[in-house]
């Protein structure tokens, strides 16, 4: 007996469309009959747009597309057999305009019998990605900068070991946690970004400059993996409104990706320029001779969790660079676009961005990179911070660079301290435990007129805007998000005075 052409009983139509996930009922002809409400959320369709249609015209290049023979073969696997067969495909897209899922799927097609054991309905199902699935793949990238770290610890222990070696070490771990903090960072920037959380704080900057401080972190990995880097910049300063931070963070990114994607002894060619003549917008262009890109990859390429053969050859990182670099960079008004002619033939990525006018008089702040040693006279430094090792090791640091530092693990603790010493900076965490948070400590502080001089700087692993406005009503003077740099912090130090 054929199904109907759609769910006849009212109330299981109401329960089926109902469903928590994306279902689609089909008739043996494969016909829908019926959609969950949750398949119209994901997909934008309208239920009247799939009723009375087969699948796999639904879907771009019909049943003669590659999805579409695909799909046929497994809804053809289930009506033979009898029973679920499953589909792992990359995406999930219906025609345009409606939405696709972006990310590794699974289809399960699983066909309903009626009371004589005839097959009266298929159901078809969209499993996305599951959770277990993500944290996985997180915990492996997680875990491969922890191993050098943990094998150099227990190297630098052995009695055997000369100072070269543990400068090796040191540099090998630097590196690592380079890698951990920006999985970290590229994790919870998704996340703000997709939450409309992400406040730009533009200021006008020369792009030549922003690129140079870009890539000077990458000097020690190209010569580790004997890339040779060319940057081509103007000698006249190309002015945008911009902020410093996320833009420069969009460039790294963008020279990560080629460093990651290029073998040993490969190229990566940057070059900037004005663009053409009158269009009032700076062009960066990041030319690498890697991987390359597939062409069925490059339309999706910046879609977050997408590494294409970076992935396959052992770079590591959760495919988000690229999605950061896009959703920042159309946040300052450009664009940016990929480009490549196939597997081993390299990529080229092309950054657009909006010129702001020209000034003869203007002059930039300086940016000085990472590495660039700040300087000073050295300061009394209070250190209020629960976590003994964190503490331990930021008071080595500034007492290695000259500095005099006391250190408290609370907030009633920090305060008596500060009494005690008179520090000219107090370093202060914000989780603190037990009644006395970092807050408080500022506004105590703060309230006393015999400390009110105290600069105050939160030092914190809470990053986002709303913890920085939280901050500044406290009474901090500065907000830096763990971890932070040693060096950019002595910047810091050495600009208060």
């Amino acid at each position: 007996m054929p199904a109907p052409a759609r769910l006849t009983n009212p109330d299981f139509r109401l329960l089926f469309e109902a469903a928590p996930d994306p279902y689609l009922a089909l008739a043996p002809d494969l016909t829908v009959v019926a959609a969950s409400d949750a398949y119209l959320r994901a997909t934008g369709a309208e239920r009247a747009q799939l009723l009375g249609r087969r699948l796999p015209d639904l879907f771009h290049g019909g049943r003669e597309g590659g999805f579409g023979r695909a799909l046929c073969a497994s809804l053809e696997r289930a009506l033979a057999s009898g029973r679920a067969d499953t589909l792992e495909v990359e995406e999930y897209g219906l025609g345009a305009p409606h939405r696709a899922w972006a990310a590794p799927l699974r289809l399960v097609n699983l066909p309903i019998h009626g009371a004589e054991d005839e097959i009266v309905y298929l159901l078809h199902r969209v499993e996305p990605p599951t959770p277990d699935a993500f944290l996985a793949g997180l915990a492996h990238d997680l875990r491969n900068p922890l191993a050098p770290i943990v094998n150099s610890l227990h190297i630098a222990r052995l009695p055997n070991v000369s100072e070269t070696q543990r400068e090796e070490l040191r540099a090998l771990t630097e590196r690592q946690v380079q890698q951990l903090t920006r999985l970290v960072d590229d994790l919870l920037d998704v996340s703000r970004l997709e939450s409309g959380k992400v406040v730009l704080e533009r200021e006008r900057l020369d792009l030549a400059e922003l690129v140079r401080a870009a890539a000077r972190p990458l000097s020690a990995r190209l010569a580790a993996r004997d890339l040779r880097l060319t940057l081509a910049l103007p000698e006249r300063s190309l002015w945008t409104l911009a902020d410093r931070g996320r833009l420069t963070q969009a460039v790294a990114n963008l020279l990560e990706n080629a460093c990651a994607c290029t073998g040993p002894g490969g190229e990566i060619a940057v070059a900037l320029t004005a663009g053409v003549a009158g269009d009032g917008e700076a062009v960066l262009t990041v030319r690498d001779t890697g991987v390359g890109i597939p062409p069925e990859l490059l339309p999706r390429i910046f879609e977050p969790f997408r590494q294409g053969d970076a992935a396959a050859a052992g770079a590591a990182g959760l495919g988000l660079g690229l999605a950061l670099v896009k959703s920042l960079v159309e946040m300052h008004g450009g664009s940016v676009a990929a480009a490549s002619a196939g597997p081993g033939q390299g990529a080229t990525f092309t950054l657009r961005l909006p010129l702001a006018p020209q000034r003869e008089t203007a002059t930039s702040r300086p940016f000085a990179g990472r590495g660039e040693r700040g300087t000073g006279e050295p300061h009394r430094i209070l250190i209020v911070e629960d976590n003994v090792d964190a503490a331990e090791s930021l008071r080595l640091f500034l007492d290695l660079t000259g500095h005099e530092v006391v250190v408290a693990h609370d907030g009633p603790a920090g305060v008596a301290r500060a009494h005690d010493c008179q520090p000219e900076v107090v370093l202060c965490d914000i989780g603190l435990p037990g009644e006395m948070d970092g807050y408080a400590v500022a506004r105590v502080l703060r309230s006393d007129p015999e400390l009110s001089f105290i600069r105050l700087i939160a030092l914190t692993g809470y990053g986002q805007a709303e913890d920085r406005r939280l901050a500044s009503e406290a009474g901090f003077d500065l907000h830096l998000t763990k971890p932070t740099d040693p060096e950019a912090l002595l910047r810091v130090l050495a600009s208060f005075f």
